[in-house]
């Protein structure tokens, strides 16, 4: 499926109506005026305009609904993985030893709708649809073969300034969020904890020679899972915030290469 295909299909979805969700209340107050001139009865309606409400610029907006949706946020972070739940590899996998400096996590999170499970919204339900980019960049030379039935590292035979492994993915999340301050987010104790499902839609390897700066990509799964399956936690005060994510599903196919645990670290930008 092309890229712009699934951006189609996101927007789509973000813009179905949601059912249920609360109507606004009126902005205005009607009052019922009643006159008498000579014996006759005259009835009138005077429309008044609601109080102001004080000024709030980073209150949560339609607060008093049960749904809220937010827009347009980021994840960026470093991406790698566990072996054995250790971050360090061993001998027999330097193949796959990481450039952290190079190796970035970015997740497009297009939207995310919250329904509140109390009245104010200290405790809400989330789900959402993501784009996420993981980015693996190699310190040794080795290129990965394509269509091999298992993967099939291979030494160059030049150097690279350049290797990396390209991973696409559309996740889902669902989430449990705990707000301290819901109607003034920018000034709320966030919490929440959830798991993810996501699909990889493409992959590639791309090189840059070191000697005469040749670009080569190469565009194959790789033997790379196709469905992921993982846990996210957020943590943070108003607009700083960091999450972790940590798929529970290996890196490649079972028997087809190392088991290889992605995790990703860093901060979230969240709009308000």
């Amino acid at each position: 499926m092309k890229f712009y295909q699934l951006i189609a299909i996101a927007f789509l979805y973000c813009a179905a109506p949601v059912n249920g969700q609360d109507a606004p209340a009126s902005d205005t107050t009607k009052t019922t005026v009643t006159t008498t001139k000579s014996g006759d009865s005259t009835q009138a309606t005077a429309v008044t305009p609601p109080p102001k409400s004080k000024g709030c610029s980073d209150c949560r907006s339609n607060n008093n609904s049960r749904y809220n949706i937010r827009w347009m946020m980021f994840d960026v972070g470093i991406t790698t993985y566990l072996y054995n739940d250790a971050f360090n590899l061993p001998q027999s996998l330097d193949v796959y030893e990481l450039d952290y400096s190079r190796s970035y996590h970015v997740n497009w999170r297009v939207f995310e709708q919250r329904i509140n499970v109390d009245r104010r919204g200290f405790v809400s339900i989330s789900q959402g649809l993501n784009f996420e980019w993981q980015n693996y960049s190699f310190i040794n030379d080795y290129v990965f073969e394509p269509k091999q039935p298992v993967v099939t590292p291979v030494l160059s035979e030049t150097p690279f300034s350049k290797n990396r492994l390209l991973t696409q993915l559309v996740s889902v999340p669902v989430e449990l969020h705990i707000e301290s301050n819901p109607r003034h987010l920018s000034r709320s104790f966030h919490l929440s904890a959830g798991v993810t499902g996501g699909f990889l839609y493409g992959a590639n390897q791309r090189t840059k020679n070191e000697d005469n700066g040749d670009k080569n990509k190469v565009r194959d799964d790789f033997n790379l899972n196709k469905f992921r399956l993982g846990w996210i936690g957020r943590i943070g005060y108003g607009p700083i915030n960091f999450y972790v994510a940590n798929s529970i599903t290996p890196l490649f196919k079972k028997g087809e290469g190392p088991e290889l645990i992605p995790i990703q670290i860093g901060l979230t930008v969240i709009p308000f």
